[in-house]
């Protein structure tokens, strides 16, 4: 049994990373053009929070007999069904504090905190497609994808 699923981006997230894409091409010719102490630093800057955010952005998420895993552009997350103590959908009434990453930059990536949940790493592409999975080491996850409940569903089929 495996089954996949594609990490799908809501038109915020798309048009969130068109217009900061377009920012950062117009920026770094000028950056470059006006090369000082400042402007490298400022395009190290974006040059690093450009490849941080492309290369965490979640591509789709896979599970087998064993494992959840959300694949990334670059690496993966596992998570083992033994491992899982809580998994279920996921909307927030509530909104989540973003403490360190992403708000819409190839997703909603990164460190959040939200009631009930409390802190998180989120690894989003559409807020309307979200679940948490909850770990025996006290993390928590927030992940979306195509076919949300199916894919809660069968996680809970699989854990023990």
């Amino acid at each position: 049994m495996n089954v996949r699923q594609n990490v799908y981006w809501s038109k915020e997230v798309k048009i969130i990373t068109i217009i900061v894409t377009a920012i950062f091409l117009f920026a770094v010719p000028n950056l470059i053009k006006n090369i000082g102490v400042l402007s490298s630093l400022a395009l190290t800057l974006i040059m690093v929070t450009f490849a941080v955010c492309i290369l965490n952005a979640p591509l789709y998420v896979t599970i087998d007999k064993s494992r959840f895993i959300l694949k990334k552009v670059l690496g993966k997350v596992v998570i083992k069904h033994d491992d899982i103590t809580e998994v279920d959908l996921y909307a927030s009434k509530y909104g989540s504090i973003r403490l360190l990453g992403s708000g819409g930059f190839f997703g909603y990536l990164g460190i959040f905190s939200a009631p009930p949940l409390g802190k998180y790493v989120a690894y989003i592409g559409d807020r309307k497609q979200t679940f948490f999975i909850k770990t025996q080491k006290g993390k928590t996850y927030v992940f979306s994808c195509k076919n949300a409940v199916s894919v809660v569903e069968t996680i809970k089929n699989n854990t023990p």
